[in-house]
């Protein structure tokens, strides 16, 4: 009867700490505005709210993933369909390991349309593969924020409008400027070493000063501009970039397999010019290597060469704009580019062994398959 007593105590503790957890699930989630769903074939609840309440529920005619996602669509705005059967492909075709998330639209209660983030994994399949059970998260409603990305947009596109007209009406008026400068030495007004002559040489000067810092803010207005941040494949960009350097006779080794890195759709153009950088600058250079490892603090991918370096007191300066001669891109612009997503680079080589740049990359911002 004792021992009878203690398990009935033990069991009812275990039940009152589950109930307690759960509150407090209910309560962060509905906190969060979120809503998990759960969907099982052949069961007639699918989607269970914040409250534990059923969100829509199919009838039990609905026995496999095919007739669930009929149903789902009937919800998504026609506009998104597309988007929304591949995203839902990928889900089931992936297996249990695989995450599926997306945006789109879906009608709401009284009318309308509405922007959701959704995710959703393969919790159980068949023994062919099929799913059988899949569960997720989070609908969260981000119209507000998607509305707010959209404005942004178009507040960017009409600035870089402004600011291409500006541009080339600017630099009408420079080359207007260089060719009057081209015609006055012609007709010799500026030989010698009179005070015309030098008058002269100095609105050319400035003309070529103006001329190239114009040139310089269209290059810079593409960065963090009409395309968003992605997903990028590391090893993909790296081989891209080295197969840009095959006549060079330098080598190109990555140990990045699998990283991907969240970064400014010009992220590519950072690799390139590091390898670039340390074929043009690093004199010797015959190998260049791309590595990562994972800390504490965040991800660092390192690209290093073993040329001749950096020397000390020019380590920072490499990052300023206009240093150097016959850089490209620039490194100016490299470090622009990663900042975009937070990502920070340094060169900490020693002098005479190599350079060596290392991004600092959050941990947000990186993913290993």
């Amino acid at each position: 009867m004792i021992e009878s007593a203690i398990e009935v105590t033990r069991e009812r503790e275990l039940e009152l700490a589950l109930r307690e957890h759960q509150d407090r699930l209910h309560v962060a989630v509905e906190g969060a505005d979120i809503e998990t769903w759960y969907y099982r074939a052949g069961l007639d609840k699918t989607v269970i709210g914040a409250d534990g309440g059923v969100v829509f529920a199919p009838d039990s005619r609905f026995s496999g993933t095919g007739e669930m996602f009929g149903y789902l669509q009937t919800r998504v705005h026609p506009d998104d369909l597309t988007v929304f059967r591949e995203m839902m492909v990928s889900l089931v075709s992936g297996g249990a390991e695989h995450l599926w998330e997306g945006q789109f639209r879906i009608t709401v209660p009284g009318g309308g349309w509405r922007w959701v983030r959704a995710m959703g994994r393969v919790i159980e399949t068949a023994p062919d593969g099929t799913a059988v059970a899949i569960a997720g998260g989070v609908n969260i409603d981000i119209t507000d924020l998607t509305n707010y990305q959209a404005a942004i947009h178009r507040a960017n596109k009409k600035l870089n409008l402004l600011a291409s007209v500006t541009r080339h009406d600017i630099l009408n008026q420079v080359s207007a400027i260089m060719l009057a400068g081209e015609l006055l030495e012609m007709d010799g007004y500026l030989d010698g070493d009179g005070e015309l002559a030098e008058t002269i040489k100095r609105i050319i000067s400035s003309a070529g000063t103006i001329e190239r810092q114009i040139l310089f803010t269209q290059e810079y207005q593409g960065l963090g501009g009409e395309a968003d941040p992605e997903w990028q494949d590391v090893s993909l960009l790296v081989g891209k970039a080295a197969k840009e350097f095959e006549q060079n006779g330098v080598t190109v080794a990555c140990a990045c397999e699998g990283l991907a890195v969240y970064a400014d759709p010009m992220f590519g153009n950072v690799i390139f010019n590091l390898i670039d950088n340390a074929i043009r600058h690093g004199t010797g250079t015959t190998h260049v290597s791309i590595g990562f490892r994972d800390t504490k603090t965040g991800g660092i991918l390192v690209a290093e060469d073993d040329g001749s370096g950096v020397p000390v007191d020019l380590k920072e300066r490499i990052f300023n704009r206009g240093f150097g001669k016959n850089t490209g891109f620039g490194l100016f612009l490299s470090r622009e580019i990663l900042e975009i997503t937070g990502i920070s680079i340094r060169e900490c080589g020693e002098p005479g062994e190599g350079a060596r740049f290392e991004m600092l990359i959050p941990h947000s911002g990186y993913r290993i398959a």
